[in-house]
């Protein structure tokens, strides 16, 4: 979320570039120039703030992507040691349906998340325009071969293979270039009429304590590994709560999807293991790429609407995440008020419940200023969307929105885009799973502990009761079961 805000008009994305190593905008030098080109608009930005208003243990060496739970062990996972590496994010996908996305580059050994940091990470040694081998490893073993992709200019793998037959359950993605294994990362493929319910988190104010409001805090974040981030009280037992549900077997999907660049995956992948929450994604902003693809364009105005835009771009990836599910799966948001999250996501539910069709949700976005390039996406997916979920509307059940500390954003006050009997504006991670446990999605003993995590965080006993009543003031929570759990050890 934070990073919306490193452009704010084309005069900051020009001044960025004009401090760049030279900056030449002739396509045939871009490709020696685009690292110095990132890290002069990364730097300048933090430091000098294009901003108006003064992300354990790591991964498996070798693997790629946000480990999962018992991915299959067939055969040695591959991409160890130097040479080509698919940094592969994990996947959730259907029978027919298995997205594939990451990185391919040079590795100059093993790869180890402990030691990544966002500014070690921005310039990587990427492998363009090349074709890899996509295949998945059954957890019977049985491997599916899927095709090929290639990479983009940057390296980048963005597919889908469609009207494939993968069964079931938690497989190896497996992604080999020249003849061999250069990456691997784990893809959960749910059954056709799954009607479980699928959870979508951003990530800064939502699960990680992340202050980003000056510039100093914005250049100290890129410097920051795994073991530095901190996470927001007791949510590192929230998530595996949820995952888990009422009788501690369910294993519900979670989704990551912030607007942090591409450059952090390795930081915010390395956190989520050391917190002990196991993901099936995480979808980050392609932040150099919109500067490049508009810099080849010559569009320099449209550089810092797509880096500013956070609506535009949430509501997109949650339709694209939307195509990669059994329309009957169910859905529950969790984001901020640090800045759009809430509207975003009530734009989302009105859409896929069939309130909006597509060319009124792309008014409707417009009229929140949303970038052009985002409602030129949305306008094409929209359609597909909604009939993928003809028969199955309204997949949204619940959306979460944090109160944040001094950081809640003016632009869209929460309040006017709140949906009753959907929306649940709490404070912090008391009322939430307080929610949760009468929504029957967490246990009692989940409940207890997360309030014995959050006095051992500090929070006394008054301060959690003063969370609670809020949330009985709002109208979620039953004062009940704000009572039942006031003395819970």
């Amino acid at each position: 979320m934070c990073f919306a805000r490193w452009a704010k008009n084309s005069a900051d994305v020009i001044h960025c570039l004009s401090v760049s190593h030279g900056c030449a905008l002739e396509e045939e030098r871009m490709s020696s120039k685009r690292r110095g080109i990132g890290i002069g608009v990364a730097l300048f930005c933090f430091v000098w703030g294009c901003d108006s208003d003064g992300g354990d243990s790591a991964s498996p060496e070798g693997t790629g992507g946000i480990p999962g739970p018992s991915r299959p062990a067939c055969s040695p996972s591959g991409g160890e040691g130097a040479g080509p590496y698919a940094d592969l994010f994990a996947g959730l996908g259907r029978l027919d349906r298995i997205p594939v996305r990451g990185r391919l580059v040079n590795e100059d050994g093993a790869v180890n998340n402990n030691d990544a940091t966002p500014f070690n990470q921005f310039s990587q040694d990427e492998i363009g325009n090349a074709t890899v081998e996509v295949a998945v490893i059954t957890s019977e073993c049985v491997r599916i071969e899927l095709g090929s992709l290639t990479t983009g200019p940057e390296g980048y793998l963005e597919g889908v293979f469609e009207d494939v037959d993968v069964p079931a359950g938690i497989h190896r993605l497996e992604v080999s270039h020249q003849e061999r294994v250069a990456g691997t990362s784990s893809i959960r493929v749910l059954a056709n009429d799954y009607t479980g319910l699928l959870i979508r988190s951003d990530v800064d104010q939502t699960w990680l304590d992340t202050r980003f409001m000056g510039t100093a805090d914005k250049l100290e974040l890129l410097g920051k590994p795994a073991s530095e981030r901190r996470t927001l009280p007791a949510m590192n037992m929230v998530y595996p709560a949820i995952k888990t549900g009422l009788d501690g077997q369910t294993d519900r999907s979670l989704v990551f999807l912030s607007g942090s660049p591409r450059f952090f995956k390795r930081v915010l992948e390395a956190k989520l293991v050391r917190d002990g929450v196991h993901a099936d994604g995480l979808v980050l902003k392609p932040f150099k790429d919109i500067i490049i693809d508009n810099l080849l364009a010559f569009d320099l105005d449209e550089i810092s609407a797509e880096l500013h835009e956070q609506i535009g771009y949430k509501v997109y990836n949650l339709l694209r995440l939307r195509l990669d599910v059994p329309p009957t799966a169910r859905e529950l948001l969790m984001g901020d008020d640090t800045e759009a999250d809430v509207v975003a996501y009530a734009l989302y539910h009105r859409f896929t419940a069939g309130m909006l069709d597509g060319d009124a949700l792309v008014a409707a976005l417009g009229e929140v200023d949303v970038a052009e390039p985002w409602l030129g996406e949305i306008q094409q997916l929209a359609p597909t969307v909604a009939t993928h979920l003809a028969a199955h509307p309204a997949p949204v059940q619940t959306i979460y929105i944090n109160r944040t500390d001094g950081l809640t954003g003016e632009h869209f006050p929460v309040g006017e885009w709140s949906i009753p009997g959907i929306t649940r504006y709490h404070t912090g991670a008391w009322p939430l799973v307080l929610d949760l446990y009468e929504d029957e999605r967490v246990s009692e003993n989940d409940v207890r502990s997360v309030r014995m995590a959050l006095q051992a965080a500090g929070h006394d006993a008054s301060r959690l009761d003063a969370a609670a009543s809020a949330g009985v003031d709002d109208g979620f929570l039953d004062p009940m079961t704000a009572a039942t759990f006031a003395d819970a050890q």
